[in-house]
């Protein structure tokens, strides 16, 4: 190995077979490690990696998340052009699909997501916690979900994309009613929908 510049890590190994690392001129010394240590510093220099590079995208994805303008929701459309009110109006049914949604739009989805896109969430049920005496702790279950996954259109997708909160149910295929969003999980990352 020869002088290593301002700044740079040398590695190489010595006459004893031994992994060495020359630290920069600026630090200077240099240090020794066995082939089994060598191995794992470089195991946990690439998990680390992973880690720094994960918090990287993260850090990058809530900064961009925080420089979104804020939503909207005055700007509402439909998913069938009708008027917004009419559209609420008709909203009367206990079983089946509405005729027409309430949506963010265009415009106003086009402005960023705060969540990815999805559009296939299942059916698990409401969370129940079922209290137990002071000899046994609290548990908490699922009942009441059917396990259907429902899919759902592009414009409905983009509102809970672009704004998490707006619905407060959302409508199952099998049960064939709207149910509470806290009854379902998005099916491409198991987080609530509605979260």
């Amino acid at each position: 190995m020869g002088d290593n510049g301002h700044g740079t890590l040398e590695i190489g190994t010595n006459e004893k077979h031994e992994v060495v690392i020359n630290l920069p001129r600026d630090m200077t010394g240099h240090v020794v490690f066995s082939v089994e240590q060598a191995r794992a510093l470089a195991s946990s220099l690439n998990s680390k990696a992973f880690v720094a590079e994960v918090e990287l995208r993260q850090a990058a994805e809530a900064e961009r998340i925080a420089n979104l303008p804020p939503v909207d929701r005055s700007k509402l459309c439909t998913t069938d052009g009708r008027p917004v009110d009419e559209a609420r109006a008709s909203q009367t049914n206990e079983t089946g699909q509405h005729q027409s949604y309430i949506v963010l739009c265009d415009d106003e989805r086009a402005k960023g997501f705060v969540r990815p896109y999805r559009d296939r969430y299942q059916h698990i049920g409401r969370l129940e916690k079922i209290v137990n005496d002071g000899n046994q702790a609290d548990t908490e279950h699922r009942v009441g979900g059917c396990g259907t996954v429902t899919t759902m259109g592009r414009a409905l997708s983009e509102t809970y994309a672009r704004d998490p909160g707006f619905y407060g149910a959302t409508f199952c295929v099998h049960c064939n009613t709207h149910r509470p969003v806290a009854e379902f999980v998005w099916t491409a990352d198991g987080q609530q929908v509605g979260s």
